[in-house]
C-alpha cells in the first residue's frame, strides 16, 4: 500500500508523547537567512502518513534546490501500528542553505516518493 500523506511541514519543535500523540510548535514554510551561505540552528521536518497497518517500513527524506542535493537522504525504519497512521519527526540541526530559493524536501516510503513540501529561503532584509 502506498502511503497517503496527511501533512508534511517544517516547525521549530516537534515531539511524540508516550501514547504517540504528535505535538508541533512554530510551523513555517519560509526562512530568512542573514547572509548566504547560511543555516538554521535547529528545525524539525514532520510528516503524518497513513499506510499499511502492522508493518515495518523504511522512510527517507532528502532536500534539493533545483537539481542540487543540499540535504542528503536520511533513512529511518519505522513500525506502523494497527491504525496505519505513522508520525515521522526528523531533527535537522544546522541545516545549511547555499543560496536563496525554493527548496524541495521529499518523503519516500520503501524507495517511492509519497509527498513533498517546499521551504522558501530568503535573505533577511534589515530596515534602516
Amino acid at each position: 500500500m502506498k502511503a497517503q500523506v496527511k501533512f508534511i511541514t517544517f516547525c521549530d519543535y516537534a515531539m511524540l508523547s508516550q501514547d504517540n500523540k504528535l505535538s508541533i510548535m512554530g510551523i513555517f514554510d519560509q526562512v530568512n537567512i542573514q547572509k548566504f551561505p547560511g543555516a538554521l540552528a535547529r528545525a524539525f521536518f514532520v510528516a503524518m502518513i497513513k499506510t499499511e497497518p502492522n508493518t515495518k517500513k523504511t522512510f527517507s527524506i532528502q532536500g534539493k534546490l533545483g537539481n542540487k542535493m543540499i540535504f542528503p537522504p536520511v533513512t529511518m525504519n519505522g513500525v506502523v501500528g494497527e491504525s496505519g497512521s505513522h508520525n515521522i519527526i526528523v531533527d535537522v540541526k544546522g541545516i545549511g542553505f547555499p543560496e536563496e530559493g525554493k527548496y524541495e524536501f521529499s518523503l519516500s516510503q520503501d524507495g517511492e516518493e509519497v509527498g513533498s513540501t517546499e521551504l522558501i529561503v530568503k535573505e533577511y532584509e534589515q530596515s534602516n
